[in-house]
């Protein structure tokens, strides 16, 4: 420009995409508390701005994992089964119908690879899953195990 300073270009259409993205990553985990075996924490969900219960209970030979909405009512529940001394296998995942496509099982799943890598384990998928679960999988995975998010 004729003032000294250095010109500025403004991409519109980049900057929105930036928001957007920034507005995917924010943190939909919160107020994570283990004890013991037992890990707790708030999901959000970004269509009702409800905050919901998640919960991981981790036993001898497998682990139960749910969210659940504030009557006490199961939206979505995993099940994962240990195959060796260091590796839990997720075996299935449930989510009320109504609910599929916000990120309710893709976020669980976020919940107990972060309590399983507390008490020591991976997190691995099972042999036998659908094409969707394998994109999910695919998605979160990197060394065979499922990744935590960053802000977790």
């Amino acid at each position: 420009t004729g003032n000294g300073l250095p010109r500025r270009n403004y991409n519109v259409k980049g900057l929105l995409i930036t928001m957007w993205q920034n507005i995917l990553k924010q943190n939909l985990i919160s107020n994570i508390t283990i004890r013991g075996n037992e890990t707790t924490a708030m999901f959000l969900d970004t269509k009702t701005d409800e905050k919901l219960k998640m919960s991981v209970s981790i036993h001898d030979e497998s682990l139960d994992a749910n969210i659940i909405d504030k009557e006490g009512s199961q939206i979505t529940r995993a099940y994962a089964e240990k195959i060796d001394d260091e590796t839990f296998q997720a075996k299935d995942v449930r989510t009320d119908p109504r609910f599929i496509r916000r990120g309710y099982g893709e976020n669980l799943y976020h919940l107990i690879a972060y309590a399983l890598v507390n008490q020591g384990y991976n997190f691995v998928p099972d042999d036998a899953q659908s094409g969707e679960m394998q994109q999910m999988w695919d998605k979160n995975t990197s060394y065979g195990s499922w990744d935590i998010p960053d802000y977790m």
